[in-house]
């Protein structure tokens, strides 16, 4: 329990990395390192799912759900996040941020090397002056003058040397500090947050899943007494396949063509989709389609709509509001596309 305590503001923390990246086009070094070092700490699935498993078996079912509601929140906020604004995010060049960072000591070494070599002309020049000081003639006090500068600027120019070193020293520290952060990490985050997704969804309050059971019998029952298609179906595997080839982990989490066509028709099934982030209108276009293709009476194909909607948690307030916004004028031009391809299928 601790772990996860530990995880979500971390989590939380991220985001908000994300969040400022997406608009200043570029992070901080202490940001790049909370980034690696949460993938780093995370990147092995099993653990998320370990945290939530741990959760899940010592807290009361109440405190679990709104445990996990918060967790998924934050991940569901983080994909839309990369999704909103990848292109930008993966084009980030993280060598800059080492540049940036290290710019001041680079100014340190420049100038600490023009210091040096000052010292370093100023003692070639006394050294040159007594190596030629025994072939002309000159006093005592002369070249014991120039001796007394020979130790001066000699113990002046190790001085500054040692200084430079220091400051080179710190230069290689620094850099092989920042190898252990040098990659962008946003795709990686990404997959990452669409592991854990699956996970929290796999886990996600126990007993919301046995009350979607309990709907699935009701409208399994209610079927029995539902007109469908003379050879038993509302959709044939054909139709199912040209959905499931278009739409499959893009408008809704992976299925399988046979778990599609088990939800589209109705049939029980104990797998819940999962509609993907930021794909909800263009799922309740694909459900308008499909409720258009019906050959049934005006009230069954309502009842249909009624169960699907139910079973992909859409409201049907918000569906009356957005089905028919993909094919728009003010629709955007990849919604436009979708309903093109969409048209295609069930002509």
């Amino acid at each position: 329990m601790n772990q996860i305590i530990t995880f979500l503001p971390k989590y939380r923390e991220l985001n908000d990395i994300i969040s400022n990246a997406i608009k200043n086009n570029e992070v901080s070094y202490p940001e790049q390192k909370t980034i690696t070092e949460f993938y780093n700490q995370y990147s092995d699935v099993k653990i998320f799912e370990q945290m939530i498993l741990e959760a899940l078996q010592k807290q009361e079912a109440q405190v679990y759900s709104l445990l996990s509601s918060g967790i998924r929140g934050t991940i569901i906020n983080n994909i839309d996040l990369y999704t909103s604004a990848s292109d930008r995010l993966n084009k980030i060049d993280i060598t800059q941020i080492y540049h940036k960072s290290n710019k001041w000591l680079y100014e340190f070494i420049d100038e600490q090397m023009k210091i040096s070599n000052e010292c370093y002309r100023e003692l070639f020049q006394v050294n040159q002056s007594l190596d030629s000081i025994g072939y002309r003639e000159h006093t005592e006090q002369e070249e014991a003058q120039l001796w007394q500068k020979h130790e001066r600027l000699t113990k002046e120019y190790n001085k500054e040397k040692e200084k430079l070193s220091k400051l080179y020293g710190e230069q290689k520290a620094f850099r092989d500090e920042f190898l252990k952060y040098n990659e962008n990490l946003f795709s990686k985050i990404h997959a990452l947050s669409i592991s854990f997704l699956s996970v929290i969804n796999s886990y996600y309050s126990t007993r919301d899943t046995q009350e979607k059971e309990e709907k699935r019998e009701n409208k399994s029952q209610e079927k029995e007494h539902t007109p469908i298609m003379k050879d038993g179906l509302y959709f044939n595997m054909k139709i199912v396949a040209m959905v499931h080839d278009e739409c499959n982990n893009i408008q809704f989490e992976n299925l399988s063509q046979t778990e599609l066509y088990t939800i589209l028709n109705l049939q029980p099934t104990s797998k819940i989709p999962i509609v993907k982030p930021r794909q909800k209108i263009k799922m309740c276009y694909l459900i308008y389609k499909l409720y258009e293709f019906l050959k049934l009476d005006p009230q069954d194909k309502l009842k249909w709509r009624e169960s699907i909607l139910n079973i992909f948690e859409i409201e049907e307030r918000y569906y009356q509001s957005k089905y028919k916004e993909p094919e728009s004028e003010f629709a955007n031009s990849a919604s436009k596309d979708f309903s093109l391809r969409i048209k295609e299928i069930f002509k």
